[in-house]
Parts: C-alpha cells; structure tokens; sequence
C-alpha cells in the first residue's frame, strides 16, 4: 500500500493516529457502535469523512490527496502560470 506508517497519538478520549500531515481519529466512541474513521487536519478540521469510512480507506484518501497534489505541480498548466 504505502511505505508510509501511522503512529498512535493522544488525542483525548478519542483514538486517533498521525499519518502523514493529517489525523485520522475514530469520530465515535461507543462500545456498542462500529468506529467511524474521519481525517482532519493538524487544526482539527475534518477533511474526509464517508459515514462508514475504515482506518485503511482514510489512509488511503490521504495517499491519493498527495498523489493528486504532485500531479498538479508537476502539470504544465502549474508550470506555464
């Protein structure tokens, strides 16, 4: 998938571990529900979220914004303007 590692972090009562430049954080915390997986920047604002996301996917998301994010600087439209 990626050479890329998540590292646990202290983010209250929540779980949530560092990915790269964002957080990705399980938004609920009950027993009895299944995790919901969100990401968010460092400022704590939530960037992707599908309701019923997994860890995997969020990491995944996050890959595909910074595969995105190359692909624009290195097109000619970025270099020409």
């Amino acid at each position: 998938m990626t050479k890329f590692k998540t590292k646990k972090i202290d983010f209250g009562t929540y779980q949530a571990y560092s990915y790269r430049d964002f957080i990705i954080m399980n938004d609920v915390q009950f027993y009895n529900t299944p995790a919901v997986w969100v990401v968010k920047m460092q400022n704590n604002k939530e960037v992707y979220s599908n309701g019923n996301s997994t860890k995997r996917e969020c990491m995944e998301w996050i890959d595909g914004y910074y595969q995105d994010m190359n692909d624009f600087l290195n097109s000619s439209q970025f270099i020409n303007d």
